[in-house]
């Protein structure tokens, strides 16, 4: 038995080239063609679950076989080194390796192992997009294993012949054949590797030809079935390919997550063809999400690893979605000219699908350039082309922009014409986001010909789509790009409303609320659905450390930028590099975040865990405290109005069609006028401009509070009424405390506080008694910031030093330790808006900037949050009405009440309104009341606005514990 060992052919595998002749010129193992086969079986087990290891066996063979010169010899070890290649990703090597081992069994007598060779040729041959060679492969194998009575490999070649007709997209030719290889391995009863790769590629194709329900249940079994039998690659191939058909049906958190599995999987084991696989889907769902430049850097990653590996159809698929996310994002010429390299690829190809798809591309690059008759007759050809193609979801895309360009050009009669048969046959599970395009435009046109019940009904069936795939999104970021391009759909259905004899107030109320801060909404109802990103390790990433040592690096440049901005105009070179240094540093991190969330199954729920139902006036007018009212503002082009709910009553007026566009002209004059002020308190002396400053700025308040305020007074509501002011669009950017009515300050009026939104602020815990709560009052001392020592200890011996906790070197871990937990958290520092990029707003503790993103997964338990730090309560970036800041960043981490100021701010005045701030709420006021008697105090003093309007009340009051009885709501 030991002999037997000593010799057996599996003792060779790991010898040096030296050793390995040695033992050959010994002899004892066999005849070389015996050895050859045995080595390439012992390969062909570790295929799937261990490439690297088994293109080693196949390299000893190749050792033995070369040495031997046996033509059998060599077929066996060229195949081997083929297969090990091919299961490795490396495909135009393994192709070399196949026609070396073709020309070897050529020369034997060896008919049953020509075959099997051209079989595997033949699947290969088909990726690389060979299909002339594939077939004449395939002609070959057949005949060979027809002659050696070999059933298992014509099953084989019948699979294969399967995947030549999937490269061509003839999706109904390609089950016939995988089903025939299907019968025959079903004869056999065995359920090897090769079995398990034939249904992947049944599940695919039956994806392709709108089976998805049978595709994923085929997907699951076989997930399952992988797991068991630890066929690690299989697994992974299975939960790529089930990504592709749950990203079509818009389930995008799945189909994430199980991409980021896949690509775990490809990238440490070594298979490039794959990874660049799973590269271009994640960018395809990027693209759909409207993360345009996301999408092209990963199809950019993509091209080199597909042209590594031979695959030129690959290679050119991604250069077509790299051309997609240019035309997105305005890169006209450079998505042309990538375009037009994909498509030469496609034509030497003979895909005429992909023609088309590059064809419909270029339709829409012309349109956007101008050229709207040379794109719309050319678009016009593509809706042709994949109707005599059979493929649907991209007739419908084509059909889409016809229909777009029919509105543009003043013909929605013949958009109607197009879209209305087409929605009948889009499987609308399937491809919700094309039914979704095709919905919105055909209300659209219907609008436009005058059929308003129509586009009613189309614009309702748009926004029951769009509730159904934003929440199948895993990350904020993502869903606040995908809703970025979709709100006029609320904007178009408030308008058709006002446009009615007597418009219904409950549904204009609902319109608006579905409106705006959804994101926000679905986080604050379902917080363990979204989890600490920033704690997950297992990030791709060029930082060994994974997310914590990018997190350092985007410190250090902080840091650096900060100290080098100080220096003054000398350092400014050096401050641009370091600048342009940081937003690289920020944009990588936030890519590892996404990833980190993304990579998590399941990770933002099922469908319908979210609740959707429109929110009533009566159910907001229970939650309203005796004396408050709520006040919605809507700016939309044609769709501008103001709509108030109190104890028993709601009305709502128009406001003047050019509200939006005032509202913002008006946010960046206010933004000049704050800036001149805390100019001018930087410069001490006698501060003799503010008068003048004064009267200028309370011009433009006299102005605001003309078209947004006075529509609210010609209401009538009871004089004194408290207000929750949920804000939209620029409006987010405008103190309303200091807009002006009849020469005084709203401040002076009433009461106001800010709130998202009403099922934003339903969601919000309410803040808790302050009189009982520990508080953790923390402050960064800097030379620029002399006064937050003395403020810290100001508020501490206010609040009582039993139980406020003073830090004054704050870091993010003192934070999560300290300040979790307290009924207060303040915190006096530096804070920065960033408009360019306000997910990076910040504001500084001693260990660093913290960020938006730091606050993910914190729970705050209803802490009123204090920030003592300029800008630090701004917010930039609308999309869909989610604007993103530091302070909506405490709120989503479970804050019950954000207090902080909109602009630049200065010690002295800031120091008097945090004392009478704090005295007030520490005898019993809610935040909104506390501030407000704060405001007023520091008015009476004050020569400008901008010394006590600066702060504002996000949330900040609690709701009635039980229903008060109420009579209906009386409606304008």
């Amino acid at each position: 038995m030991s002999r037997r060992s000593e010799t057996h052919p599996d003792t060779l595998i790991d010898l040096s080239t030296a050793e390995l002749r040695r033992r050959f010129e010994e002899g004892g193992f066999g005849p070389p063609s015996e050895v050859a086969e045995s080595l390439r079986n012992e390969a062909a087990r570790h295929f799937h679950s261990d490439p690297p290891r088994a293109l080693r066996i196949a390299r000893c063979a190749a050792g033995w076989a070369e040495m031997s010169g046996d033509p059998l010899a060599l077929a066996w070890a060229h195949r081997a080194q083929a297969e090990a290649l091919l299961f490795s990703g490396r495909m135009a090597q393994s192709e070399s390796f196949y026609a070396r081992a073709v020309d070897a069994a050529r020369r034997t007598k060896a008919t049953g192992l020509l075959g099997q060779i051209l079989v595997a040729r033949t699947h290969l041959l088909a990726m690389l997009g060979r299909y002339r060679d594939a077939g004449l492969a395939a002609r070959q194998a057949r005949r060979h294993l027809e002659a050696a009575r070999d059933d298992t490999y014509l099953a084989k070649l019948a699979m294969n012949l399967g995947s030549v007709h999937f490269q061509r997209e003839q999706h109904a030719r390609a089950l016939e054949e995988y089903d025939r290889a299907a019968a025959i391995f079903a004869r056999s009863a065995e359920r090897d590797a090769t079995v398990l790769a034939l249904d992947v590629n049944r599940g695919v194709v039956l994806s392709q030809l709108d089976r998805d329900d049978e595709s994923l249940e085929l997907f699951a079994s076989l997930e399952r079935e992988c797991e068991k039998r630890g066929q690690e690659l299989l697994l992974a191939q299975t939960r790529m390919n089930m990504a592709v058909v749950r990203s079509q049906r818009g389930e995008f958190d799945q189909a994430l997550a199980q991409l980021a599995e896949a690509a775990r999987y490809f990238r440490q084991s070594g298979h490039p063809a794959y990874l660049a696989s799973c590269l271009l889907n994640r960018a395809e769902i990027y693209q759909q999400l409207n993360l345009s430049k996301e999408a092209g850097e990963l199809a950019v990653e993509a091209v080199p690893l597909f042209v590594e590996t031979g695959l030129a159809l690959d290679t050119a698929l991604a250069r077509a979605q790299a051309a997609i996310s240019r035309l997105e994002i305005g890169e006209l010429k450079e998505s042309l000219t990538e375009l037009a390299r994909a498509r030469r690829i496609f034509v030497r190809e003979k895909n005429a699908s992909r023609v088309a798809v590059s064809d419909l591309l270029r339709a829409e690059a012309l349109r956007r350039r101008g050229r709207r008759k040379e794109a719309l007759e050319l678009a016009r050809s593509v809706v042709r082309r994949f109707q005599e193609e059979g493929l649907l979801r991209w007739e419908s895309a084509a059909a889409v922009l016809v229909a777009r360009m029919e509105n543009e050009a003043g013909n929605p009669g013949r958009s109607i014409e197009l879209l209305t048969p087409l929605l009948g046959k889009i499987p609308r599970r399937i491809y919700p986001l094309v039914s979704l395009q095709a919905v919105i435009v055909l209300g659209e046109a219907q609008e436009m010909a005058g059929r308003k019940a129509d586009a009613r009904r189309s614009y309702l069936r748009g926004v029951r789509r769009l509730d159904d795939l934003r929440i199948r999104i895993p990350t904020e970021d993502s869903k606040i790009a995908f809703l970025g391009d979709k709100g006029h759909l609320y904007d178009r259905l408030i308008g058709m409303e006002l446009d009615r004899p007597r418009p219904s107030a409950e549904r204009l109320f609902a319109w608006m609320e579905r409106s705006r801060e959804q994101s926000l909404r679905d986080r604050l109802r379902s917080p363990s659905r979204f989890l600490d990103a920033s704690s997950e390790r297992r990030v791709p990433a060029a930082d060994e450390e994974g997310l914590p040592g990018l997190r350092r690096r985007l410190s250090w440049l902080h840091a650096r930028l900060s100290r080098l901005e100080l220096e003054g105009p000398a350092r400014r070179p050096h401050a641009l590099a370091v600048r342009r240094r940081l937003i690289d540093a920020e944009a990588g991190w936030a890519k590892a975040l996404r990833e980190a969330g993304e990579g998590r199954v399941g990770a933002a729920g099922e469908p319908g865990e979210i609740d959707d139902e429109d929110i009533r006036i009566e159910t907001v007018a229970r939650k309203l405290p005796p004396g408050w009212g709520f006040l919605s503002y809507h700016l939309a082009p044609g769709a501008s109005l103001v709509f108030a709910v109190s104890e028993g009553r709601a009305d709502w007026r128009r406001l003047d069609p050019r509200a939006r566009t005032m509202t913002a002209a008006l946010a960046d004059r206010l933004d000049f006028q704050w800036s001149a002020a805390a100019m001018d308190a930087a410069l001490a002396g006698d501060r003799s401009s503010l008068p003048g400053l004064c009267r200028t700025t309370n011009g433009l308040l006299d102005d605001a509070g003309g078209w947004l305020w006075d529509p609210v007074a010609s209401m009538g509501f009871t004089p004194g009424t408290r207000w929750l002011v949920s804000p939209h669009g620029p409006l987010h950017r405008i103190p309303f405390h200091a807009l002006r009515a009849s020469g005084r300050y709203l401040a002076e009026i009433c009461e106001l506080g800010v709130v998202p939104g009403a099922k934003a602020w339903l969601a919000m815990p309410d803040p808790p008694a302050v009189s009982e709560g520990r508080a953790w009052i923390a402050g960064l001392p800097a030379p620029e910031l002399p006064g937050v020592a003395r403020e810290t200890d100001r508020i501490a011996r206010i609040l009582g030093r039993g139980r406020a906790e003073r830090d004054l070197r704050p870091t993010a871990a003192a934070l999560r330790a300290s300040g979790i937990g307290a009924a207060i958290v303040h915190l006096a520092t530096h804070g920065s808006l960033r408009e360019d990029n306000p997910a990076f707003s910040s504001i500084e503790l001693a260990d660093g900037p913290l960020f938006v993103h730091d606050l993910a997964g914190q729970r705050f338990s209803g802490s009123i949050i204090v920030l003592s730090a300029c800008s630090s309560g701004g917010s930039a970036a609308p999309a869909a009405e989610e604007w993103i800041g530091i302070g909506r960043g405490f709120l989503l981490a479970g804050a019950s009440t954000v207090v902080a100021p909109l602009w630049p701010i200065h010690e002295a005045p800031t120091l008097g309104l945090m004392e009478e701030f704090y005295r007030a709420l520490s005898s019993g006021s809610d935040p909104i009341t506390a501030l407000g008697h704060a405001r007023r105090v520091r008015l009476q003093n004050s020569r400008h606005p901008w010394e006590w309007a600066g702060f504002c009340v996000v949330g900040g009051l609690a709701k009635p514990p039980t229903p008060r009885s109420r009579g209906p709501a009386r409606t304008h």
